[in-house]
């Protein structure tokens, strides 16, 4: 039996980009692939499809989402007024997922620099053990979600008492941008005591 060949037809597009939800994606237009799922045109045509996603934060370029920000929209208002506040609710209702996005959204808006941190690493050790430990996370974090403009002072020159470096760190920062600094401290109720003491100050 001959082996039979697949010959291209020169006049068949593979690809073509539909419009959803205001971003780009692949769909196939070949017979040979016409239950083919869309695929998020991110730069990556290999990138998965957008989901449903109840295993922790969801973002809005990889998941099926609302606004979460319309779910607390007196938060603007704390921010904007300079205020600490605390976002206390069970746990999985979406409390990351507001602040990862809405730090995202607050420094592409141009009016200030947000970044979101986790807490949950720090459960155990003292202030000298934990601050240290705390501002290069902040460090290795600025570096991945904020743009250089906006990046904080060296971490290298603050080594002093434990107990209110953290605070000088954040005054350094502040004084080094051309923008407010907004910090999103998730996962605080796992640090207690003197780290805890340190933090409010």
């Amino acid at each position: 039996m001959p082996r039979r060949r697949l010959i291209p037809n020169k006049e068949c597009k593979p690809f073509s980009t539909i419009d959803f939800d205001n971003k780009k994606y692949f769909r196939s237009t070949s017979p040979l692939r016409e239950n083919t799922k869309p695929v998020r045109n991110n730069g990556n045509p290999f990138a998965m499809p957008r989901r449903f996603n109840t295993a922790g934060p969801c973002l809005f370029e990889d998941h099926y989402m609302l606004s979460p920000e319309e779910r607390l929209p007196q938060v603007r208002a704390l921010i904007d007024g300079k205020h600490f506040f605390v976002i206390h609710a069970p746990r999985q209702v979406g409390k990351t997922t507001l602040m990862r996005n809405l730090s995202r959204t607050l420094t592409a808006e141009g009016k200030y620099a947000a970044l979101t941190t986790s807490l949950e690493s720090f459960m155990e050790g003292g202030p000298e053990t934990v601050m240290p430990q705390l501002l290069r996370k902040l460090s290795w974090e600025s570096e991945y979600f904020l743009p250089a403009e906006l990046q904080p002072p060296a971490v290298e020159k603050f080594t002093g008492d434990p107990l209110v470096v953290f605070q000088g760190y954040l005054s350094a920062w502040s004084a080094a941008i051309d923008r407010p600094l907004v910090l999103f401290l998730d996962e605080a109720d796992s640090v207690t005591g003197p780290v805890l003491l340190s933090l409010l100050r």
